[in-house]
């Protein structure tokens, strides 16, 4: 996984331990921690800014692409969509290892990716 610093225009690798193929990021905003999916072990892992060693990580049971995360109703929660053809997206408060809810949806599909509309943006 790579970054591009600010102030550069020059990628850098992140050295992040623990991924075997890494999908797409999405961080916390309350922490600033980093979320990521991990296509091949099904987890997510979480990591600290700038730390290289995961905090944590909880199995998802799928492969996920780009995660999302958001605020609702003043908690925040990390939205995991599932790849494969279920079109699930399991819902974690940021915090926790377990799903407090999935969604189903009918797409016939994979829900490869997920993004988050805060409420009152049009």
């Amino acid at each position: 996984m790579l970054e591009i610093p600010y102030g550069t225009q020059q990628p850098e690798s992140v050295n992040l331990q623990g991924l075997k193929r890494p999908g797409g990021p999405t961080f916390d905003p309350l922490t600033g921690n980093l979320f990521i999916a991990d296509l091949d072990l099904n987890k997510v892992f979480v990591y600290a800014p700038n730390n290289e060693n995961a905090l944590r990580s909880f199995n998802v049971g799928f492969g996920a692409c780009i995660l999302g995360s958001g605020m609702i109703k003043n908690g925040e929660y990390i939205f995991v969509p599932d790849c494969g053809t279920s079109g699930t997206v399991s819902v974690f408060k940021h915090d926790a290892n377990k799903p407090i809810t999935s969604w189903s949806f009918d797409t016939g599909i994979g829900a490869c990716c997920v993004a988050f509309k805060p409420a009152g943006v049009p």
